[in-house]
């Protein structure tokens, strides 16, 4: 996958605490041939858990909680966005806490973070490297 420098005024705003050397190594040991493949499951995957962790957080549901922030840390985790990972991580606790009110408490930063990281994959699909 080549690379092309960002365009300043078309750059995705990055993550919070943002690793870009794990998502580099991530596209790395995919390959040429498998990154885009990778990319874009990326992409629908922190999509559906946000989803997921919304339609879970608005229905009470404490295991679709559980799941979907499981999911998320994982996803956050392997492409480096540190934030996203951590306001995961105290999604989960806070859902196996059947602790409602830390969970409203971040959820527009989650949706933040989640926005801003597939923003960030979307950009590398295109051949950008935006950081």
């Amino acid at each position: 996958m080549q690379s092309t420098p960002p365009d300043p005024g078309n750059r995705p705003a990055l993550p919070g605490r943002f690793d870009a050397a794990r998502m580099q190594q991530l596209v790395r040991l995919t390959g040429p041939a498998l990154a885009p493949t990778l990319l874009a499951q990326l992409v629908v995957d922190i999509d559906a858990c946000h989803r997921q962790l919304e339609a879970a957080l608005a229905q009470g549901d404490w295991d679709g909680l559980r799941r979907a922030s499981h999911d998320l840390i994982s996803l956050a985790g392997s492409c480096g966005a540190e934030t996203l990972h951590d306001l995961a991580r105290q999604a989960n606790a806070a859902a196996h806490a059947r602790d409602s009110a830390a969970l409203a408490a971040d959820r527009a930063r989650i949706a933040a973070e989640a926005v801003a990281l597939t923003d960030l994959i979307r950009a590398l699909q295109g051949g950008q490297t935006p950081w």
